[in-house]
């Protein structure tokens, strides 16, 4: 399932708690939730969300995003300063 662009109700979709909770929980979906492409960017500076990539990758694998579709270069990069900086860890992430 891909998360939309949108906000609901000022969270922005990737973000929202009900994919979460929806669709891995109550649907019990066992694919990927995936961002729509440039959607992390969109974080930082459409939704002015965030400040960092960083926070802003954090906050998507948190809340269940399983592949980000976006810039590559700076999403891995992301990913390593937040695993660099113990906001994320290697490894398995069911969020529920």
């Amino acid at each position: 399932m891909m998360t939309a662009y949108n906000s609901i109700n000022g969270t922005p979709a990737i973000l929202h708690p009900d994919v979460l909770r929806v669709v891995k929980g109550e649907w019990e979906m066992n694919g990927f939730i995936v961002s729509d492409a440039g959607d992390l960017i969109g974080l930082v500076k459409d939704h002015h969300y965030f400040e960092t990539y960083k926070e802003a990758v954090v906050a998507s694998i948190k809340s269940g995003i399983d592949s980000i579709t976006d810039d590559a270069e700076i999403t891995c990069a992301a990913i390593r300063e937040a695993i660099a900086e113990g906001l994320l860890e290697e490894g398995t992430w069911t969020g529920l």
